[in-house]
């Protein structure tokens, strides 16, 4: 029988076993939630946007629902990437967050 090959990436569980190398160390003062939901959004933003995409600073960047987890994560790595950005957002509250 074929051997099936390791798991990577995805899924959801309220409990895991993983290799310690597989997870980064919660830095203080930040919460379990918050250091659960960054590798997340980071490794999406990144590889769906960033990678793929190439945006080089002479570029603009249209990020839609600009108020979301992923909407301004996004924003702050292209702003550090000296990327120009637009955003959309449902709301006035929203664009002005």
């Amino acid at each position: 029988m074929p051997k099936e090959p390791a798991a990577v990436g995805g899924g959801y569980a309220e409990k895991v076993a993983v290799p310690a190398a597989h997870v980064f160390p919660i830095q203080e003062g930040i919460s379990l939630t918050d250091a659960a939901a960054f590798p997340e959004v980071a490794c999406t933003v990144w590889s769906t946007i960033f990678r793929t995409t190439r945006l080089s600073p002479d570029e603009s960047f249209l990020v839609h629902g600009g108020s979301s987890g992923i909407g301004t994560f996004a924003i702050q790595i292209a702003k550090h990437l000296g990327i120009r950005v637009f955003i959309t957002a449902g709301s006035e509250e929203k664009l002005a967050a």
